[in-house]
């Protein structure tokens, strides 16, 4: 369906002209351009009321059927049966509490970023000073997580279940990208910059843009929903240039690398000969590198190798089979 499809299909939802058959065409389709990632085209307001409305609207005729179904069960039970059905309707209607468990939080003096890997794949970059959470039903029900302070995410896509960051009282849901976000709770703006791909952001339930690549969302202290958001285009390096700091380093030795990649990856690394304790090493990464293929690349530049054991450690000694 074309936009203008869509539009007159709409209003006949609205107005209650729309045929059941209708109706269930527009469910699907409004239910499918958020796993399809369709974007809608956000500098047409009166598209943009149309999509809350119809939110709305489905979801009250959603909380109706539940209601006349629990209804007719409420006649056959006794009262404390009834008195069940009830909290389990209020808990329906309040949309299930999430149940967060902390994943991981950075030291504020630490100098390392911390690099985490999530049940799905998908790579986290934690700043120093900030926290996240992980739902209890990560990779099952859902994936969703909280942060407090900064972060970079590259997200395994999945049409799903989509990705879900809670930062503060916005939700940013990732449609298959890499970004980062500042939410720092004694800040005075929450800030979300996308790498590559592309993320909506919303708050209230409303949203407040869809970003592609290159892009950043600045969301003042105390925005109102109905307020102009700002977004800037062609972000600079800079503005992520946090996330590879820690690992761009020049004659260092290789005992105080393996203590910065210690504390980077929460691991025990042991060099197995005393004399590579001294050795100087230089690299530039990245930053979202995984612990095996930072080794691996150090490996072949010292002439060791690597062996990876249970508890987090590894062993790195060198390596006499070369000639």
């Amino acid at each position: 369906m074309d936009e203008k499809q869509i539009k007159i299909l709409i209003e006949k939802y609205l107005s209650g002209k729309a045929s059941l058959e209708e109706k269930k065409s527009l469910e699907i389709w409004y239910k499918s351009q958020l796993e399809d990632d369709i974007v809608w085209d956000l500098e047409d307001q009166s598209f943009q009321s149309f999509e809350n409305k119809i939110k709305s609207a489905i979801w009250e005729e959603t909380v109706n059927k539940h209601a006349k179904l629990k209804y007719r069960k409420w006649i056959s039970y006794s009262a404390a049966a009834a008195i069940l059905l009830v909290s389990s309707f209020l808990i329906f209607l309040q949309i299930k509490q999430k149940d967060f468990q902390q994943l991981a939080k950075t030291p504020i003096n630490q100098v390392e970023n911390r690099h985490i890997i999530l049940p799905d794949s998908s790579i986290v970059i934690l700043r120093p000073g900030s926290e996240i959470l992980l739902s209890k039903e990560f990779g099952i029900e859902d994936r969703e997580v909280e942060l407090i302070g900064e972060a970079y995410f590259d997200v395994t896509p999945n049409k799903i279940k989509p990705f879900i960051i809670n930062s503060a009282n916005i939700k940013t849901t990732v449609l298959g990208t890499a970004f980062s976000i500042l939410a720092n709770p004694n800040g005075k703006t929450i800030e979300v910059i996308v790498d590559h791909g592309k993320v909506r952001v919303e708050k209230e339930n409303k949203t407040l843009g869809i970003l592609q690549a290159k892009q950043k969302l600045i969301i003042p202290e105390n925005q109102r929903v109905d307020e102009d958001i700002k977004i800037l285009n062609e972000v600079s390096k800079n503005e992520m240039a946090w996330m590879e700091e820690d690992m761009n380093f020049e004659a260092l030795t290789f005992s105080d690398l393996t203590k910065k990649l210690e504390r980077r990856y929460q691991v025990n690394i042991e060099l197995m000969d005393p004399k590579l304790a001294n050795l100087k090493i230089s690299g530039v990464y990245k930053g979202t590198e995984k612990l095996e293929d930072v080794l691996t690349n150090l490996c072949v530049t010292t002439n060791t190798t690597f062996i990876k054991l249970e508890n987090k450690t590894y062993q790195i000694k060198e390596n006499k089979n070369l000639n």
